[in-house]
Parts: C-alpha cells; sequence; structure tokens
C-alpha cells in the first residue's frame, strides 16, 4: 500500500509541476502579496514524540480490552513526519501528509490478570505487544476568507488512509505461547477548518481542526496549532502540537484511541 501512494504522489508531482508552476506565476508573481502567500511548491518534515492512549481489543466481545498503558505498557514513539503542498493557484492547496507510528510494550502480568485475544486465554508471565499506524492524509485546502491582510480562513476537504496492524504476544519462561495479530485497512473522509495568519513579517501562526466519521467503522478528529519562523525568504523552522483521536470497528479489531504530542521540522518553498 505505501508503494502504491507514494508513485501515485510522485506521478502527480511530475505531471502537475511544469504548466502549473506557470500558470502560477504568470497569474499572480507580479500581485504584491506578503512572500508566505506566493508559492507554488512546499516540502517539510522533521520529527515528532507521540504519546498513545486508549485501547484496543482482537476478537469478539468475550475478549479482554487490553488498555495500552496500563495492560500493555506502551512506550512513548519517536518517529518523523513529512508533508507535500502544492499551490497551483493562489488560495489553492494540495497537501499530502505521512506519518508513520509504531509502539512496543512489555510488561509482567500480575498474578491472577488473565487476558484473552482473539479467543487465546493466557496469565501471569509476560505480555509483548507491537502497535503499528501509518496514515496517510490528503487535503484540499481554500483560502476562501481574508481577515485584514494578514489573516487567512480556510476551509478542508479530504480523506485519511488508516493502515494499521497489531502483535501481541505472551511468554512464559521465555517460551511464546501465545502469538496473536491483526490488521486493518480503513479510509475516512475529513471536513474542517485552518487559520492562519503572520502578524509579523517572519513569525506565523496557524491552527486547524478536522474530522469526519463513517459510522461504526471509523470516525477520525485531527486537531493541531503551531507557530512558524521564517529563517530565510523560503526556508522555515515550524513547531506544533497535534491532537488526533482513531475510532476503528472492522471485522475482529477494535482500536479506540487517541495520539498526542509535539511535532518539529523545516520547511522549503519554491
Amino acid at each position: 500500500m505505501k508503494s502504491v501512494v507514494w508513485a501515485a504522489v510522485v506521478a502527480l508531482s511530475l505531471a502537475v509541476a511544469p504548466s502549473a508552476s506557470a500558470s502560477f506565476w504568470d497569474a499572480f508573481g507580479t500581485v504584491e502579496y506578503e512572500g508566505h502567500r506566493t508559492w507554488f511548491l512546499q516540502i517539510s518534515g522533521g520529527a515528532t514524540l507521540q504519546q498513545l492512549n486508549g485501547d484496543t481489543r482482537f476478537g469478539g466481545s468475550a475478549d479482554t480490552d487490553l488498555d495500552f498503558d496500563d495492560t500493555l505498557g506502551i512506550d512513548d514513539d519517536r518517529t518523523y513526519w513529512t508533508r507535500i503542498d502544492f499551490q497551483p493557484f493562489l488560495r489553492h492547496h494540495l497537501r499530502f501528509t505521512y506519518t508513520p507510528f509504531r509502539f512496543k510494550g512489555k510488561r509482567d502480568l500480575d498474578p491472577g490478570e488473565g487476558l484473552s485475544v482473539n479467543g487465546q486465554g493466557f496469565s501471569l508471565g509476560t505480555v509483548k505487544s507491537d502497535i503499528q499506524l501509518e496514515t496517510y492524509d490528503f487535503a484540499y485546502r481554500w483560502d476562501a476568507m481574508y481577515i485584514g491582510e494578514r489573516v487567512t480562513l480556510s476551509p478542508i476537504l479530504g480523506v485519511s488512509l488508516l493502515d494499521g496492524s497489531g502483535e501481541i504476544k505472551h511468554e512464559t519462561g521465555g517460551v511464546v505461547d501465545v502469538d496473536e495479530s491483526e490488521s486493518f485497512f480503513v479510509p475516512v473522509p475529513q471536513v474542517g477548518l485552518r487559520l492562519e495568519g503572520f502578524p509579523f513579517a517572519r513569525l506565523g501562526f496557524f491552527g486547524e481542526a478536522k474530522g469526519m466519521t463513517i459510522g461504526k467503522k471509523g470516525t477520525t478528529f485531527d486537531a493541531e496549532g503551531g507557530m512558524e519562523l521564517f529563517l530565510m525568504h523560503n526556508v522555515s523552522f515550524q513547531a506544533r502540537y497535534r491532537f488526533a483521536a482513531y475510532e476503528i470497528d472492522i471485522a475482529d479489531v477494535q482500536f479506540d484511541a487517541d495520539l498526542s504530542g509535539p511535532y518539529i521540522g523545516m520547511a522549503f518553498r519554491f
């Protein structure tokens, strides 16, 4: 799935860039907007530290709800993020964001504490977990309203592709006696708003929130806020805090979790 999505993004970039870039600069290159508005392509990325909260369940209603913290002892994840943002015409943005998450945990079960995963029961010993979630976010943004000269309000339409998997192992005396794994892939449409402003020439702020539900199968909510500091005309430092909530219920997998943590990175505009 990952290779297909990246191939589509690269193909779109190569197809759109030559003609769209020329039309952008021909049509809007002489308009006296602030530098942060007149660009065609932005590439950004960096690092993030994410905390996972909530629970999951493999199997039916009789199986155990596995709390990421209390039951599985999940650690925080240090990972990366990357984003490509096109502005083929002023006020119109096409954005793709990719972030992979991987959370691992290890915990010794208390005496008398029993768990059931996908119909397999176990007690005592050590439980190990490996939770992975890759998010592919596609979004269209339109800078619909200027508030004064330096603030924009933009509606967002998009889709979030959630590609997740989980593995739970139980060991007794170093021997694995239970090894269960499940996976899911869910596309969830999203709608939202973004507020962005530059009260100072080199320092700006932004905030956005978006989400949607497709009923019982999947629900997402994603909100973030932060600042952007321009080190050069086309190079900036970004810092933001993001909160994302996911509710997935497909086949034998339930995933009710939220991610939160800071993001930092650099952006380059062309």
